[in-house]
């Protein structure tokens, strides 16, 4: 009787720490881009923020990104003028850092979502400035 309890109580905690991930990959869309797995259900959708700028108040940005590997980029840069920019974008094998192939951008997927831009080179620009996208 000792024995049926024991295995019936283990049992039980092996159920209640594997539901919460039970059905976990049915709920994420999985693209592959260059043998490496992107979950783009954390990465596609519409990131704004306000950039810095050397010449204006900033820099509006609304970064569009699409499941099937296409961005729409649309920067204001206040008082001079609104620039839209389309094309693909691709995610640096083993990095969390996506490349906007026709602006020559990065960006690196934050923890939470958003998007951290980056030199034109991949690495962190050295700033007080925020220079995140928000995830709406």
């Amino acid at each position: 009787m000792k024995k049926l309890i024991i295995i019936l109580l283990i049992i039980s905690l092996l159920l209640i720490f594997a539901l919460p991930w039970w059905g976990a990959e049915e709920e994420t869309h999985i693209l592959k881009q260059e043998g490496d797995t992107v979950l783009t259900k954390k990465i596609e959708g519409i990131f704004t923020g306000e950039l810095p700028c050397a010449d204006c108040a900033g820099i509006e940005t609304t970064l569009q990104l699409f499941l099937d590997g296409k961005y729409e980029l649309t920067e204001n840069y206040n008082g001079k003028g609104i620039f839209i920019s389309d094309g693909t974008w691709q995610k640096i094998p083993h990095t969390s850092i996506i490349k906007l192939s026709e602006d020559n951008q990065f960006y690196e997927i934050t923890k939470s979502g958003d998007l951290l831009r980056l030199d034109p080179q991949g690495y962190p620009i050295a700033s007080e400035f925020d220079m995140r996208l928000k995830k709406k």
